[in-house]
């Protein structure tokens, strides 16, 4: 075994204890309540009794990795909204019931946004039929001798094509 293949080895041994040490949780979709805490910049304690009262309620359900406590991406959003919240002068338990009401409006809001995008999807679709009927229209009539419609008939023209 030469000396670079040596090197190589305790490279890669290197490496996988680096990765293995590593801050990162085994699940990427999951965050420490360190994590959590940091991006919600709010104190860790807090943090935590705000989860503790989010996972019961069933809002946030945390998952244990190794050992430790982790909790979902949304968690830090969830966090703030509740502490937010909470600073308005609300109980926690109204807090948090706000936050279960919300999410409700939240869904029913984005089903009507939804509906409002395929009508007006329609509409444009529509509205592109009529304009592609008008130019195809405009385009089989016979051209007229002049400066001024022969430009009007060449911008047009630009109009009805595709680019690719």
């Amino acid at each position: 075994m030469g000396s670079s293949d040596k090197v190589k080895r305790s490279e890669d041994e290197s490496v996988k204890e680096e990765v293995d040490k590593g801050d990162q949780p085994a699940d990427i979709n999951f965050l420490t309540l360190e994590k959590v805490s940091e991006r919600s910049g709010l104190p860790v304690g807090r943090t935590g009794a705000y989860l503790d009262k989010l996972e019961k309620s069933g809002i946030c359900l945390s998952k244990t990795i190794e050992g430790e406590k982790h909790f979902p991406l949304e968690s830090p959003e969830l966090v703030s909204r509740l502490d937010a919240i909470h600073s308005k002068g609300l109980s926690l338990k109204e807090a948090i019931e706000t936050i279960r009401e919300g999410d409700e409006l939240d869904s029913k809001k984005l089903e009507e946004m939804e509906q409002r995008i395929e009508k007006l999807s329609r509409s444009i679709d529509s509205l592109s039929a009529l304009l592609s009927s008008h130019v195809a229209r405009y385009h089989s009539t016979p051209e007229k001798k002049g400066f001024f419609c022969y430009h009007i008939k060449q911008a047009f023209k630009s109009i009805g094509r595709k680019k690719e």
